[in-house]
């Protein structure tokens, strides 16, 4: 970086600050890094020039520059909710934010996306501090760890916990569904709550409450004119560009939820302690059921706009752009992910058997 900047470098227009004396060790997205003497600092997001699935992991200027914009409505209106307040829904906002421009890769017309992205950073608030006396905090991906013997974390958790299988899954769709559906349903927006973006507070290891993050790459909006979102900041509205359809806004639950986390999950428990798949997504389908029971009033008529039990949804491949599509091609824009066949929504025939 310090000889890709040089020139401006050499010009005084930037400052190369050298080593920090703090240590950091960085997360499981590798470029997010915590404070290992102070949790309660926040962490650092940086971009990278890494090509991950289907995009170069760079900060991409606008989200990145709105990013502090973003986190101020999204806590705000969710702050505002008694029901999200019931929840104990966390949100881990970004803070600060920063993006310096190259200025002569940015004088070239259609130059790489990446070449955009390079030098940024985000400030995040870490968890430490948002949890509560006997409270701990994992990832969703911790769920689906299996060690070398193919012992889960998740079945050493509901052993230590004194629930049953059964018991301990309904407490777990109940902490994560009804809060992510809550957000879409009465806001028109979303996160992609993938294995990394989403955690699961835990305490006597217990699912309790859930926590995002992430918004700068995975929040979302929807294209409709909602007058929920009449209110969003210019800046902010920019960056997330015209939003998605109701149907695809929905998918970003169902693909980072239940695809990329809920599937590998039910296998897991279904092998390791006998809870059958079929009862993992009946308890799934019954936590959306209660959660729509007490709002049909309020938000029925969203109800069916983001449509969170079609029969099937949109397959979405981030490998494939690369493998089949894109590449290794330079483009002027970020690859979008490619969308190929459809997935069977394993809530539909449970709430089919629950008619």
């Amino acid at each position: 970086m310090l000889t890709l900047h040089a020139g401006a470098i050499a010009r005084g227009e930037l400052v190369a600050l050298g080593a920090l004396g703090q240590r950091y060790l960085p997360g499981q997205s590798i470029r997010t890094l915590a404070d290992v003497d102070h949790p309660e600092r926040r962490h650092l997001k940086l971009a990278l020039s890494i090509l991950n699935t289907s995009t170069y992991r760079g900060l991409p200027r606008g989200r990145t520059l709105a990013a502090p914009a973003l986190t101020q409505w999204f806590t705000a209106v969710c702050a505002a909710d008694p029901f999200l307040r019931e929840t104990g829904l966390v949100l881990l906002g970004e803070v600060a934010s920063a993006s310096v421009a190259h200025s002569a890769f940015e004088a070239i017309a259609g130059v790489p996306y990446q070449h955009t992205e390079m030098l940024g950073a985000i400030w995040r608030e870490p968890v430490a501090p948002c949890l509560r006396a006997g409270e701990r905090a994992i990832t969703m991906a911790a769920l689906i760890h299996r060690d070398a013997d193919g012992v889960s974390f998740a079945e050493l958790l509901i052993a230590r916990s004194g629930l049953d299988a059964g018991a301990w899954v309904k407490r777990l769709h109940e902490v994560t569904l009804p809060p992510l559906l809550h957000v879409l349903y009465r806001f028109g927006a979303t996160f992609s709550p993938h294995a990394q973006n989403c955690l699961v507070v835990l305490r006597d290891d217990v699912p309790a409450r859930l926590v995002v993050k992430d918004f700068v790459d995975d929040a979302m909006i929807s294209s409709e004119a909602l007058p929920e979102l009449a209110d969003m900041p210019a800046d902010v509205r920019a960056a997330l560009g015209e939003g998605l359809e109701a149907t695809l806004l929905a998918q970003w639950i169902q693909s980072g939820l239940l695809v990329c986390v809920h599937r590998y999950l039910a296998e897991i428990l279904d092998e390791r302690t006998g809870y059958p798949e079929r009862a993992f997504w009946g308890a799934a389908e019954r936590a959306v059921a209660v959660y729509q029971e007490r709002f049909e009033d309020e938000l029925g008529p969203r109800f069916g706009l983001f449509d969170f039990e079609a029969p099937a949804f949109v397959k979405l491949c981030l490998n494939r752009v690369r493998i089949l599509g894109r590449g290794y091609a330079d483009d002027p824009e970020r690859p979008v992910a490619s969308a190929s066949g459809w997935i069977d929504n394993p809530l539909a025939p449970a709430r089919e058997a629950a008619r």
